[in-house]
């Protein structure tokens, strides 16, 4: 790694060939170090370098979510990957979940990127986390306009929200309409809390 870092001439000149580097990166500083690597050498225009610099820095170990943060800002066109990942950063941190239901605000008023089905569980996260109820209602209706109201997962951490922000009529409703027998029930990834209620039918 370190002599990668102080000969720039002998980086590899396949974009494909940078990614690795980055993946070997133990911690935040080893992180950066890479990143001012690739600057020097004009290789951050690069979307494959971009991304994994960003996805190292917003969900690894050793995340830090300021730098992962100014890593989405300096991408020119951030795809849906860039904003999930950065939106799971946020809903994952012990202090920041209100900021990944800032970023998805963000990321649907501008419209340029529509948010699929790895984006709304990482939401609905968030919501649960600080018991948002009607911002998650909310986030429910767009479950809903985007067509994704018979995802699984989604339909699962949609549960999740309502029970956890103790609205347990409409969790009631949601689980009936979206499971269909036992099989189906046993295939959803529902917590031991929904299973505890009375509604939730015994295998």
């Amino acid at each position: 790694m370190n002599s990668l870092m102080m000969n720039p001439s002998i980086a590899p000149s396949h974009p494909q060939l940078q990614v690795p580097h980055i993946r070997l990166c133990k911690n935040i500083r080893e992180l950066k170090q890479v990143h001012a690597f690739f600057i020097k050498t004009a290789q951050t225009h690069n979307p494959n370098v971009a991304t994994e610099l960003l996805k190292l820095a917003a969900t690894s170990d050793f995340r830090d979510t300021d730098y992962a943060l100014s890593l989405f800002d300096q991408m020119p066109e951030p795809n849906c990957f860039a904003w999930n990942t950065l939106i799971r950063s946020y809903s994952e941190s012990k202090d920041r979940p209100i900021d990944a239901l800032l970023l998805f605000c963000k990321m649907v008023s501008d419209g340029i990127v529509e948010p699929n089905g790895f984006t709304f569980p990482s939401v609905l996260k968030a919501c649960s986390v600080v018991a948002r109820l009607e911002e998650g209602k909310q986030v429910h209706g767009l479950v809903v306009k985007f067509g994704l109201g018979d995802d699984e997962f989604v339909v699962t951490n949609l549960l999740r929200m309502y029970v956890m922000c103790g609205e347990m009529e409409d969790a009631h409703v949601l689980f009936y309409r979206n499971v269909n027998g036992i099989d189906d029930m046993k295939r959803m990834d529902t917590t031991m809390e929904i299973q505890s209620y009375p509604w939730y039918p015994s295998s």
